[in-house]
């Protein structure tokens, strides 16, 4: 199935309903994002290059957990569904694969050496970098990661308290330590930083 490059559908409903102040869950409904939902589980991934399959698991990653968020109105987090687990238990078809979160984010993206997907990914959790309000898109995708790390390093990626003299980074960069050593270590001396796998 051709994919349109430019999500064109899904763009217009994350700029409809995504905000700073958060997104509008029930306006998406729990069927808003079943056309997309079947437009990516139906994609060839073997007419995408490389840059073109970073935009759609990206995007497919966000759209999947803020489907099921929509689809559940009553639950107060994404923790609460599947005993916390959801990440791990729900499978989704994209591209044609039976993938959960997990099997996106940790077999398909990290594997890329990007560690700017961490700021796109949108967990719909407040300790998570916010969502961005356009779909990634190949054409635009280098700047829109660079958005998304200015955007979250402004909001929650560390947070600076001047009278302690303290600075606290997200649990993102314990999780993935790793990941951002192996874009940048040649770049920066960081001694005592060793990345693990995320808690789930």
């Amino acid at each position: 199935m051709a994919l349109d490059p430019t999500y064109a559908a899904y763009d217009a409903l994350l700029q409809a309903n995504v905000s700073p102040q958060g997104v509008t869950y029930a306006a998406i409904g729990p069927a808003g994002l079943d056309p997309f939902l079947a437009e990516l589980a139906a994609v060839d991934l073997r007419e995408l290059n490389p840059i073109e399959q970073k935009a759609l698991f990206i995007n497919a990653y966000n759209a999947l957990t803020l489907d099921l968020i929509a689809e559940n109105p009553g639950v107060a987090s994404i923790r609460d569904l599947d005993g916390g687990k959801v990440w791990s238990t729900r499978r989704f078809t994209v591209g044609g694969q039976s993938l959960t979160l997990d099997d996106i984010e940790h077999k398909r993206l990290r594997p890329m050496g990007d560690p700017r997907v961490h700021a796109a990914l949108s967990c719909a959790s407040k300790g998570c970098p916010a969502l961005l309000s356009r779909a990634y898109t190949a054409e635009r995708l280098n700047d829109q990661l660079d958005l998304a790390c200015r955007a979250w390093v402004r909001s929650n990626a560390a947070q600076i308290n001047t009278q302690a003299k303290t600075v606290a980074l997200s649990s993102i960069f314990d999780w993935y330590g790793d990941d951002f050593l192996a874009q940048w270590e040649d770049k920066a001396n960081i001694p005592g930083v060793e990345g693990n796998s995320r808690p789930r």
